[in-house]
C-alpha cells in the first residue's frame, strides 16, 4: 500500500473512534440522568405519601426493617439514595397500610343513632323480608295465635342482642280451617338498646316486624312497630272459592307493656293499611319461670277484639261473594274475635344454642265462630325450632 493511502486510512479511523467515544459518554450521562430522575420521582412520591398518612411508630419500625429507615415528612435526601425497587416497595407498603386502615375503619359498628337506624333498616329488613316470604302464610293463618310471649329482656345502653334460628310451624290453613299445613319458619330476634330519652330500643322479630320501644320507665314500656299483614287466597281451600283474595298489606302497631319480673302484660292495637281494612286490639298476660339452669317455661293467655271492617273482611260474606258462592249474606259486627293460650319451653343446649318449642290453641268467638266459612272454631298450633345467639 502506498504512503498516501495509509494517511487517508488513519485520518478516517481517528474521527470514527472519537465519535464512538463521544456517543458512549452521552449514553452513560443519559442513563445516569434517567436513573436519577427515577430515584427522585419515587422519592417524591414516597415523601408525599409519608406526609399524607399518619406514621405509627410500630408500622415505621416494621417497614424500616425490610426497606431501610423511613425519613420524616419533608426529608427527601436519604430517599434519593434508594433504588427504584425499594422505593416501589415502600410506596406499595404505604398504600397497603392506607387501604387496610380504611377497611378496618369501615367495618366498625355504627356509633351514632342515625347510623344505627340506617344499619338496622338495611341489614335487618332483609331478614324480615325472608322471614315474611317464607312464613307469611303461616302467620296469616295463625292471626289469632300467639306462638311465644313478647321478649322482655332489657339490654344495657349501646348493646346488641342477636339471635337467629329456624324451625317448623304447624297451623290451620286459614282462621277457621280444620286442615293444617307445615311451613318452615325463620326465627330472627335482633335488638339494639339506644338508651335515648325518646328512643330506648330498636328491634326486629318475626312477630312484630321492625319495632321501636320509644319510652321505658320502671316496669312500663311504650312503642310501635311496622310489619307485614299477609293476605288470604281463595285457592287455599274449597270453602274459600268464590270469596276472592285478601291481598297483603302493611300493618302498624302501638303497644303498652308492663314487666313485673316473671309476670308480664301487654296491650297492643294493630291497624292494616292499603289492601286490608280494620283494627284489632289484643290483650295478653304471660308468666315466665325458670325450672332449671337450662330450662325455662312461658305460659301465655290472650284475647283479641276486632272492629266491623276486620270482621267483615275475614269472616263476612257480602252480596257479591254470596252471588259467587252458595253462602248467604253474612255481616258480622264488631266484637271479641278469639281467645288463645299457649305454653312454650326454652331448652338451653349450651350458652349459645337453644331449642324452642310451643304448643297452644286459639278459639274463635261470637260472630267470627258463626261465620259460614269456619269449619271449626278450635285452632290448635305448634312450633319447634333451633336458635343460636351471637
Amino acid at each position: 500500500m502506498c504512503a498516501s493511502s495509509r494517511v487517508r486510512t488513519l485520518s478516517t479511523t481517528k474521527p470514527r473512534r472519537a465519535s464512538a467515544a463521544r456517543s458512549a459518554a452521552a449514553i452513560s450521562i443519559s442513563s445516569s440522568t434517567k436513573r436519577m430522575r427515577i430515584r427522585l420521582y419515587y422519592s417524591l412520591r414516597c415523601d408525599a405519601l409519608t406526609a399524607a398518612l399518619p406514621q405509627p411508630d410500630m408500622r415505621r419500625q416494621k417497614i424500616a426493617a425490610s426497606t431501610g429507615p423511613i425519613p420524616a415528612s419533608g426529608n427527601v435526601a436519604p430517599l434519593v439514595s434508594l433504588s427504584a425497587g425499594p422505593a416501589r416497595r415502600v410506596i406499595a407498603q404505604r398504600t397497603k397500610y392506607m387501604v387496610s386502615n380504611d377497611s378496618r375503619r369501615a367495618t366498625h359498628w355504627p356509633r351514632t343513632i342515625g347510623q344505627v337506624v340506617i344499619t338496622l333498616a338495611v341489614y335487618l329488613t332483609a331478614l324480615l323480608a325472608i322471614n315474611l316470604l317464607i312464613t307469611g302464610r303461616a302467620h296469616g293463618q295463625a292471626a289469632d295465635m300467639e306462638l311465644t310471649a313478647p321478649s322482655r329482656t332489657t339490654l344495657a345502653s349501646g348493646r346488641w342482642s342477636v339471635r337467629l334460628g329456624a324451625g317448623g310451624l304447624v297451623a290451620p290453613v286459614y282462621p277457621g280451617s280444620q286442615s293444617f299445613v307445615i311451613i318452615p319458619a325463620p326465627l330472627p330476634d335482633i335488638s339494639y338498646r339506644a338508651g335515648l330519652p325518646m328512643l330506648d330500643t330498636i328491634y326486629i322479630n318475626g312477630r312484630d316486624g321492625l319495632g321501636l320501644v320509644l319510652w321505658r320507665g320502671g316496669p312500663l314500656s311504650f312503642g310501635g312497630a311496622v310489619g307485614y299483614a299477609v293476605g288470604r287466597w281463595q285457592n287455599w281451600a274449597p270453602r274459600l272459592n268464590g270469596l276472592g283474595d285478601i291481598n297483603p298489606a302493611v300493618r302498624g302497631s302501638l303497644f303498652l307493656r308492663a314487666d313485673f319480673g316473671g309476670l308480664g302484660f301487654s296491650l297492643q292495637g294493630d291497624r292494616a293499611f292499603g289492601n286490608q281494612n280494620g283494627t284489632t286490639v289484643t290483650f295478653e298476660a304471660s308468666y315466665r319461670r325458670r325450672l332449671t339452669s337450662r330450662v325455662m317455661v312461658i305460659g301465655l293467655v290472650g284475647t283479641t277484639w276486632a272492629d266491623n271492617n276486620n270482621m267483615q273482611q275475614w269472616f263476612g260474606v257480602d252480596p257479591l261473594q254470596a252471588s259467587n258462592t252458595n253462602y248467604a249474606i253474612y255481616q258480622p259486627g264488631a266484637g271479641f274475635r278469639s281467645i288463645s293460650a299457649s305454653l312454650s319451653g326454652v331448652f338451653a343446649l349450651s350458652s349459645a344454642w337453644n331449642v324452642n318449642a310451643t304448643v297452644g290453641f286459639s278459639q274463635l268467638l261470637g260472630n267470627a265462630a258463626a261465620s259460614p266459612i269456619v269449619e271449626t272454631p278450635t285452632q290448635p298450633f305448634g312450633l319447634l325450632g333451633l336458635s343460636y345467639k351471637f
